[in-house]
C-alpha cells in the first residue's frame, strides 16, 4: 500500500485562527516582487547545541547483550554544549552572528529573572552592534528597508519600541507561528548542519561555550551570500503555497 515507517516533521501548531491570519496575510502579498522581498531585513534567534543525538539509534541484538561494548552508544564528560545567537539577513549583506550571553544574578531585574536576554539585553547588546550599522549601511526606512522580528515579548516590549522609534528602525508586519516564511530559518538550518560536520566527533567538539561560539561565527562567515539570496527570493513562492494550503505550512 506504500506506507513507510517515517520521523514526524515537527512544525509549529497552527490552529484555524492561526491559519486564517497568515491566509490573509499571504494573500495581501501575492502580488509582491522578488524586489519588495529584498527590502527587508529578517531576524530571529537560535538555539545551538553540540553533542546532542540526531533521534534514536537501532542495533541488532541478542538478548542479554544489551551491556556490550560494540552494542554501546559512548557518552563523554562535557559532551553536551549549547547557546544562544541572534543574526540578521537581508539581500546581498548580513549581520555579524551575535552571541547571547547568559546574565549573571547580578543582572536579574525581577523575582523571576532566570539570566535570559530581556528587552534592555537586546536592544543594548543585539541590535546596537549588531542591527543598527547593517540598517543605516542600507540606508534603513529612506530606502524602503523594514525589520521582520517575531512576536517575541522582547522584540514588541515596551523598551524594544521606544529603541527602534528612537533610531529609525521600522518592523514589518508578521503574521505568528510562521517560522517557514522567514527565509533565516534556513539559513538557520545551513548552519547547524555546517557546525555537525564541523563537530562530527567528540575528539573535535568544544569543550565549553568558547569554542562553540568561536566555530559558529567561523561557519556564519563561510555561508555563501549567493545561498542567502536565493532564500529570500523564494518569497514568492512560499506566499502562494501557504495560499494554496489554505494557511497550512508552505513546506520550507
Amino acid at each position: 500500500m506504500d506506507f513507510h515507517l517515517r520521523i514526524p516533521r515537527r512544525k509549529p501548531f497552527l490552529n484555524a485562527r492561526s491559519k486564517r491570519k497568515r491566509l490573509i496575510w499571504c494573500r495581501h502579498r501575492r502580488h509582491w516582487t522578488v524586489e519588495d522581498w529584498r527590502r527587508k531585513f529578517y531576524s530571529d534567534e537560535a538555539k545551538v547545541e553540540i553533542g546532542v543525538g540526531g533521534g534514536y539509534e537501532r542495533v541488532w541484538r541478542k538478548p542479554g547483550t544489551e551491556l556490550q561494548d560494540r552494542y554501546l552508544r559512548a557518552t563523554f564528560k562535557g559532551e553536551r554544549v549549547s547557546t544562544m545567537f541572534w543574526a540578521a539577513i537581508s539581500h546581498g549583506r548580513r549581520s555579524q552572528l551575535i552571541h547571547i550571553r547568559q546574565r549573571p544574578p547580578e543582572e536579574y531585574r525581577r523575582p523571576n529573572d532566570r539570566g535570559g536576554m530581556d528587552s534592555e539585553q537586546y536592544c543594548e547588546e543585539v541590535l546596537r552592534p549588531g542591527f543598527l550599522p547593517l540598517w543605516e549601511e542600507a540606508g534603513g526606512s529612506a530606502e524602503g528597508f523594514s525589520l521582520v522580528e517575531d512576536a517575541s515579548k522582547i522584540h514588541i516590549s515596551a523598551y524594544s519600541g521606544q529603541f527602534k522609534l528612537g533610531n529609525g528602525i521600522v518592523c514589518s508586519d508578521w503574521p505568528g507561528y510562521s517560522p517557514d516564511l522567514n527565509p533565516i530559518e534556513n539559513v538557520w538550518r545551513t548552519l547547524k548542519r555546517r557546525l555537525k560536520i564541523r563537530f562530527r566527533t567528540p575528539q573535535r567538539r568544544p569543550r565549553g561555550i568558547a569554542g562553540l561560539v568561536r566555530g559558529a561565527q567561523e561557519e556564519w562567515n563561510g555561508i555563501e551570500q549567493e545561498k542567502i539570496d536565493r532564500f529570500i527570493e523564494s518569497m514568492p513562492i512560499r506566499v502562494l503555497r501557504v495560499i494554496r494550503r489554505h494557511g497550512g505550512h508552505s513546506g520550507w
